[in-house]
């Protein structure tokens, strides 16, 4: 299902009447892929056994033996990434770039990742990736004081990719292409009166794998 405009949405209920659309069409364009991710993790978790023979064998009172050896398998490549984290870092290419400033703005990043605790927001992404197929991070901005007006950069873990709602029309292998994106978040209904007042249209809307544990990456 579509949702098209003439013109961006502005107005709240306008906004969030697109928003409901776009993860309509997200949530059925993924849904399958998310139903086997769950059982990939389940899998992973050492929950191997069929649902019928399990509780076939548990009636009869016989042993229902799991050797994990796939959790093994997903422990040596994720130390393995561990001992050699992705890191982020600035190449002088093109018109005008020189080493000075590349190194100066490596040296931000480097900054910013330090405060932002990035290697846990990495690990994170990458558990989610090799377990379940495809794992998140995101950038956020945090204001320096609550009488500030400056942001700093953050970056920030995803633990459950199942909360994250990507543009199906996205066609690149990172979702770079995409031109939307939605990320749920449950909170407390005092702290989201706090936040953004009385909402007449709530969100009552989840996909497979998205406010349970199942999905949550164990760093």
């Amino acid at each position: 299902m579509a949702y098209e405009r003439d013109e961006p949405a502005r107005s709240e209920q306008d906004i969030i009447e697109e928003c409901q659309a776009r993860f309509r069409l997200a949530d059925q364009a993924e849904s399958e892929n998310r139903k086997q991710a769950i059982e990939d993790i389940r899998f992973a978790n050492g929950d191997q056994w069929p649902n019928d023979i399990f509780r076939e064998r548990e009636a009869d009172r016989r042993p229902c033996l799991t050797i994990n050896i796939t959790d093994a398998m997903v422990k040596r490549v994720t130390n393995a990434l561990r001992e050699n984290r992705p890191r982020i870092k600035y190449h002088p290419v093109g018109d005008g770039a020189d080493v000075q400033t590349a190194r100066v703005r490596t040296g931000l990043v480097r900054h910013i990742e330090e405060r932002s605790n990035a290697e846990y927001a990495y690990d994170c992404a990458v558990e989610s990736a090799v377990v379940g197929g495809w794992g998140y991070l995101r950038l956020n901005s945090e204001y320096v004081d609550e009488r500030s007006f400056d942001q700093d950069l953050k970056i920030d873990a995803v633990r459950n990719p199942f909360t994250v709602y990507y543009d199906p029309a996205s066609r690149m292998p990172d979702g770079s292409d995409a031109t939307w994106c939605i990320v749920s978040e449950m909170m407390r209904r005092d702290e989201f009166k706090q936040r953004y007042g009385d909402v007449s249209d709530e969100w009552r809307y989840l996909g497979e794998g998205d406010n349970s544990e199942i999905g949550r990456a164990h760093v």
